[in-house]
């Protein structure tokens, strides 16, 4: 834990969630959502579990216990209690979970030149290729079917990686599931634009 100064009273605290000097709320400075919302970093988390913590640590910032704060006081806990739902909604969601895992362990999600990448772009092209290609509804719900075996698939391929803490395969996996719902959602338009013909 590191010395941060209070937006209260200005001097050096050792709390991340009061004062030591006013005993006044701080402001959440912790940016890791698993940290947050004290759960620990693994990705097989149930989203009950996740809520489950969301309400705890919400407990402590209700309003009902602020009612006579001051308006700064008052501000921080509505900021708090924003940046606890985002961290719950966060690791609610697999893909993100997935991410904010490799992220901690400084995996670039964003290098879009690596050959993991590249791959992977390439089996998209072809899948698109596909899409463009089918006229129908039929053609399309097919695909779409295609598609959402692979997303399940990939999931469990996604949470067997991360229990066996392959780093380098979770990645590979998180950058294919995110082409895969890229492909999802070109079908889905597709077959929307389908649907306007009719």
């Amino acid at each position: 834990m590191s010395n941060i100064v209070c937006t209260h009273c200005k001097t050096l605290t050792l709390s991340s969630y009061k004062c030591s000097n006013c005993s006044r709320i701080l402001p959440i400075i912790e940016t890791n959502p698993f940290l947050l919302l004290n759960l620990p970093i693994l990705f097989n988390l149930t989203k009950v579990t996740i809520q489950e913590a969301l309400i705890k640590k919400l407990l402590i910032y209700h309003p009902d216990k602020f009612a006579l704060a001051d308006s700064l006081t008052k501000k921080i806990i509505t900021e708090n209690s924003a940046l606890l739902n985002e961290a719950a909604r966060a690791l609610k969601d697999e893909v993100k979970r997935a991410e904010t895992l490799l992220l901690i362990q400084g995996f670039d999600l964003n290098n879009n030149k690596d050959l993991i990448h590249q791959q992977i772009l390439l089996d998209f092209l072809e899948i698109q290729g596909q899409i463009e290609d089918s006229n129908t509804n039929d053609a399309c719900k097919l695909l779409l079917d295609y598609i959402l075996k692979k997303l399940e698939h990939n999931y469990q391929e996604i949470a067997a990686a991360f229990e066996k803490t392959d780093l380098n395969q979770a990645y590979k996996l998180v950058v294919k599931r995110n082409f895969l719902l890229r492909t999802k959602l070109n079908i889905e338009n597709k077959l929307e634009k389908l649907y306007e013909v009719i």
